[in-house]
């Protein structure tokens, strides 16, 4: 039986194109929370947000290969293909609560946004003193 906790991203990912399910429900278990508030969670809807979670990972099963971990992480790979199509401030509001929720550090973000950490640094900061005030 394959212990599927103590595989890497790749492996997972690897066992996702050979069609195996518990892979695919590893890979959600680690990023589930990570899609869902780069999705929108608290943008929009709920229901919104669980449905774009869905397509996500339902793209995984379809195309593995595409989230392989290259230049970037996995997990970079699944957050911004949650907020494809969101407009730039919808996108500095879900990179700041990222950062805010699930601990991420502007590398993090920076890695996500493809763009200079120094940058993001300072996007993170104006949106939660933003977020502080309201």
């Amino acid at each position: 039986m394959t212990s599927y906790l103590d595989l890497s991203d790749s492996a997972l990912l690897t066992l996702v194109a050979r069609v195996d399910g518990h892979s695919l429900g590893e890979l959600f278990r680690r990023y589930a929370t990570v899609v869902l508030v780069a999705a929108g969670w608290s943008d929009h809807s709920a229901a919104d947000a669980e449905r774009r979670t869905v397509e996500v990972f339902l793209d995984v099963w379809a195309r593995p290969g595409a989230y392989l971990p290259g230049a970037e992480s996995t997990r970079a790979h699944l957050a911004r293909a949650a907020m494809h199509g969101a407009d730039e401030q919808a996108v500095r509001l879900r990179t700041a609560r990222l950062a805010g929720l699930e601990g991420w550090t502007y590398h993090d973000v920076a890695e996500v946004l493809a763009r200079p950490a120094q940058h993001v640094a300072a996007v993170i900061r104006d949106e939660l003193i933003a977020l502080r005030g309201s």
